[in-house]
């Protein structure tokens, strides 16, 4: 199964991408929904039988890039 979160990562982070280049923040918003929920997995079960300082980390920075990135975008849709 860490497999499949490590491509989930990279999946969130490629569309994360492609939203910033495009500036389309509907993109920006659908991957920051993946994000915030994969950063609480990251937190809960950790990555690949590690739950150390270096995993709770990337969970706490990938759960602010993804609020970062979820709250702007979704402010940005509503001046529009």
């Amino acid at each position: 199964m860490i497999p499949i979160v490590y491509m989930i990562i990279y999946l969130a982070f490629g569309i994360m991408t492609i939203g910033f280049v495009t500036e389309n923040r509907i993109i920006l918003l659908f991957s920051s929904f993946i994000l915030m929920p994969l950063s609480i997995y990251i937190f809960v079960n950790g990555l690949d039988a590690w739950s150390n300082f270096v995993t709770t980390s990337f969970a706490a920075v990938t759960l602010g890039i993804g609020a970062y990135v979820g709250i702007r975008s979704g402010l940005d849709l509503v001046e529009d």
